[in-house]
Formats: C-alpha cells, structure tokens, sequence
C-alpha cells in the first residue's frame, strides 16, 4: 500500500514504512530519518509520532518537509549554522579579483575562472546526516509521483502532461535543483542599483525549483526565522501548539488534541496569555512528552509562516556564465568549491511573477499560491537586470546543466566554445554575458525589452524590512484594510446580518473563517439570503443554491445533516 500523500510506503519486506526524524539533542532534533515496521507504529514515541504526522501533511511537498526540519536543526545548533553561513559567502566574493593572504594555495577559491558545463538533467539529491539520501525528483513507475507543489497564479492543469499528475487544478509538477548549498542570489538593477543579496537562514530556506513544464526559473524563500533554541528554554505558548493541531490534527477525532476547542480561529486571538509557555498537565510531563511538544510549537510557527516566491522565464534569459574552480588545476571537488551563475535579463518580471502562500493550513485555500507586489527588500527583483546564484559547485553546476537541457539559447551560452578566440568573439546577442563582458554590479545594463511592465511595488520605508513584514504587507495591500479579527467578523455580523452577537458567535466556523479571510464580503447591502454557493447537485443534478442564512447554522461537521 502506497498513501498518495507519500508518508507510509511499502518496504521491501511487506512492511509499512515512514521517514521520521528522530533524535531531539539524541531525541527530536530533525537531522535523521527511521523506518519503523507496521507491528510498532502504535508504541512509537510522542516524537516520533509528531513527525510521522507533520510528514504527512506535507506529503510530496519535500521541500516544505525538509525546510522544516533545516529550521530546527539551526534553533539548536546556531554555531554550526553561523560556521556554515560564513562558509558560504557572499555572491561578490566570487568577483574579487584581489588575493586572499588567509587563504593560501587556494587562491581560486572565492575568486574563480569562467567554466562550461554541458546540458545534463541531473536530480537534487539531498544529503540527510543519517541514513540514505533522498532523491527530490524520485518518481514512481506505477503512480508517476514525484516532486509537486501549488500551482503558480495563473497556471492551469492543462499545460501539464497527463502522464505525470492528471487533471489536478491544484497541484503542478516542480522540480528543485538548489538548495542545501545555495550560498545566495543577488539581484542587481541597472549600474547596480538598487541591489539586494537573500542569504538564507538556514539550509532550503532559500531554494532555486524549475518549473519544466513552463519553462521558468522559481525562487522559493520560506520567512519563517526563529531564534536559538536550547532545552532548557520554556515549552512553546500556547498559541504555536494551536497553530500546529490546528494544521496538523484537524482530521483526527475530537478531543485527539492538545486542545478541545470549538472555535478554531482561537490562534488568531488577540489573547496575551496565548503568547505564554503551554501549560502541560502532570500526566503529559515526560522527558518525551515535553521533547514532542518543542517539536510541535516550531512545526506551527513554521506553517503559520508563508513562502514567498520569484518566477523568471528561461525565455527572458538573454546571457548566463558561470565560474568555478577548475578541478583539475586547484584540486577542488565540486563538493568543496564554490561557484557562480549569472543570468541576464532583458525584460522585467510581470506581475504575476511575485506570488506567496501559507506553508500549512487546514484551510486548503490558504496553501494556493496568490500573487502579491515585489516583496525583495528595495522592490531589487522588478529591476534587476542580473541574477547572481551562488553556492556549493556541484548544485550552481548541476543547475546550470539541467537549463540548458531545457532551452537549446541557454545550453548555447554555457557550452565551451570551440577555441579561446571563438569565445571573445561570440556575438552578444548570443550571450550578453559572453568573455570579456564584466560581470560587476556596476556593468549591469538596463533591460533591453520593455514589453511586459513592471509589476507592482510595495511602498517600504525605514531600511530593509524582514521576510515577515514584507509577507504581511503584501497580504495587507491586496485585503485592502488588512487582515481582519475575529473580534471584527463578529461585529460585522451583528451590523451587516441583524443578528445578536450570541448568535454571531455560535454560527458556522467555516462561514466565519470564510469572512475573516476575506473571501465572503459583509458590505452594506448584505443580507441572509445573498447566496454565496452555486452549482449541480452531484446525485440528480438540478442546480441547487445555498444562501448566507441557509450556512449560517450548519454544524462545522456535516453528520446527519449530509443530503438533507
């Protein structure tokens, strides 16, 4: 047996199998994976059951898994993480031509020749600290699964193979190629300016994905950013436990919970106490117990944060080179060294390039990706003319290689020319960035097409804001008067409907959930009976309506109510 959502599969021997982390400090700490057989899933620990849970609610979806795990690798390790930041470097590292004193015998380390790479599909593998390896493209030859992930504002099912998901309106095939060892990507507008570098945190939390059936280039940043994390620190609040049964547990049986609670927007309160540490009963303080819980308030935080993302079309490309030391002269693996890719752009990213979803809900709705305005600090992506991606060899390689499998222009610009003097005399308008042109911030050129306008910018003062803010003030601008409360919504309802605010708050959670969110608007002129559901009866098919006042009394769960 194989759940579609990749979480149990069968082993080798019969047995059902999951990959869990285990091991927090030797216990919970996300770093290792473990099968366990079907006769022991039932006395698994409260830790390992957590992440068996948290697996599958990301299902196919690696890379939210993965980025999660990373998170809480570095909340418990910030002086690996620091070790491992400063390793990486920046992107103009790469471009300084002046000799490094601290690092003799290796002077092409940082500053690095021109290399060529050959159109190569490779899959990104990614290096678990225990255990195998994990093949992010793996797919399976019966159900075709492989790595998949919301669709992207303004894609539809029909641009994708039938081969590889079916008529899914959800979700679209994706495929990650950096990652792990992505250093970082600069962006630079014309002359330089303005510029901005993203580093990651923490290893995926930045990650360059190519969308192959499309053809495009995605960035994909998760906000999420906590602070260090040590076991002696106080047990999560309340309001990070909420998040995460609130994501995780919502299909299990009442009282399955931490929490047993009616209202499930009660992680929006305004509350203060719900910022306090959980408050664990004496039957629920073991080491393992208080371990699963720290597990549980970091996977919530992490899903109630959002990934931002940045799609470029391979066709807007219009000069790539990439550097890297020459293994055969410096003696460096790929593993080892660090190289460069640059792309140029000739027009800007339209509108729809700049999307953001929620890494985790209950509601399904809040997972989709939705278009929102530059959300790079200074707006750097609407005018950046040049991409530098820099990091580990064998990912910027493997990269560069699997583009120009893809688009025959890019395999063109990163190919070895046939002799030196071929290379300094290809024509630009084959590869803008060809040798000699200089790859400095300051020798970005202006776009050279204007055709698709420039998206949208967020107004932003006061130097550069965090992931978070820029996320909120996007969500903000397209909810015109911003997120409202649920304080709020029940006010509304008391204006809008004519109902006591007895009855506002114990009407339908999914209605309330559906205003809070802005996708049901209490104008003015609302009443009860404005439908808000149209659409054919799946048993006779007549076409059948509901109204606001036909929902607004509904119990959350259908029950007896189902076909009435």
């Amino acid at each position: 047996v194989r759940l579609w959502d990749g979480a149990l599969r069968c082993g080798a021997k019969g047995f059902v199998t999951f990959r869990a982390p285990t091991g927090y400090l030797e216990r919970a700490a996300c770093s290792a994976s473990a099968s366990v057989q079907l006769p022991s899933i039932m006395n698994m620990s409260q830790v390992q059951r957590t992440w068996m849970l948290i697996h599958m609610k990301t299902g196919e979806r690696k890379l939210d898994f993965y980025a999660l795990q990373s998170s809480l690798t570095a909340r418990l390790n910030p002086a690996m993480n620091l070790a491992h930041h400063d390793f990486m470097g920046s992107a103009t590292d790469l471009l300084d031509d002046k000799a490094r004193p601290d690092l003799p015998g290796v002077p092409t380390l940082l500053c690095a020749p021109p290399v060529y790479v050959e159109p190569k599909d490779t899959p990104f593998i990614y290096k678990a600290t225990t255990e195998e390896d994990d093949d992010f493209t793996e797919h399976d030859e019966e159900s075709g699964c492989g790595e998949y992930d919301f669709r992207h504002p303004g894609t539809h099912w029909e641009s994708d193979d039938e081969d590889e998901r079916g008529w899914n309106e959800i979700f679209s095939p994706i495929t990650t190629k950096a990652g792990q060892y992505l250093g970082s990507i600069l962006l630079a507008g014309a002359a330089g300016t303005p510029s901005c570098e993203l580093k990651p945190a923490y290893k995926l939390q930045l990650s360059v994905r190519v969308d192959e059936k499309r053809l495009a280039l995605v960035y994909d940043c998760f906000e999420y950013k906590g602070r260090a994390l040590a076991l002696e620190d106080p047990l999560p609040s309340t309001r990070s436990i909420m998040r995460y049964e609130n994501v995780v547990l919502d299909a299990e049986p009442r009282g399955g919970g931490f929490f047993d609670s009616d209202e499930e927007d009660s992680e929006d309160s305004d509350d203060e106490r719900l910022d306090e540490p959980v408050q664990v009963h004496e039957s629920r303080s073991s080491e393992d117990d208080r371990s699963s819980l720290r597990v549980q308030g970091h996977a919530g935080d992490f899903m109630a944060s959002r990934v931002l993302r940045l799609r470029v079309p391979l066709a807007t490309v219009r000069g790539a080179r990439i550097h890297s030391p020459p293994i055969t002269v410096d003696g460096i693996t790929d593993s080892e060294a660090r190289a460069l890719l640059v792309l140029e752009l000739h027009t800007p990213p339209a509108k729809e390039a700049f999307a953001a979803r929620k890494v985790g809900s209950r509601h399904l709705g809040e997972c989709e990706f939705a278009t929102v305005p530059d959300w790079t600090p200074n707006q750097a992506a609407s005018v950046a003319t040049r991409h530098y991606i820099s990091g580990i060899a064998a990912e910027i390689k493997g990269l560069a290689a699997h583009l120009g499998s893809l688009d025959p222009r890019i395999a063109e610009m990163l190919r070895e020319p046939p002799s030196h003097d071929a290379a300094s005399s290809r024509s630009t308008t084959t590869n803008s960035l060809a040798p000699p042109a200089s790859l400095a911030l300051a020798a970005a050129p202006p776009f050279y097409n204007y055709s698709t306008g420039a998206t949208e910018r967020a107004d932003q003062e006061g130097g550069v804001p965090s992931l978070q803010s820029l996320a909120a003030a996007a969500a903000g601008s397209q909810q015109g008067a911003g997120k409202l409360t649920c304080e709020r919504v029940h006010q509304l309802m008391v204006e809008r409907l004519g109902i006591t605010r007895k009855h506002a708050e114990a009407a339908n959670p999914c209605f309330k959930r559906g205003v809070l969110l802005r996708h049901i608007e209490l104008d003015e002129g609302t009443t009860l009976d404005d439908i808000i559901c149209e659409g054919e009866c799946i048993v006779c098919g007549e076409e059948v309506s509901a109204t606001i006042g036909d929902v607004l009394d509904q119990p959350a769960c259908g029950g007896c109510d189902y076909e009435e």
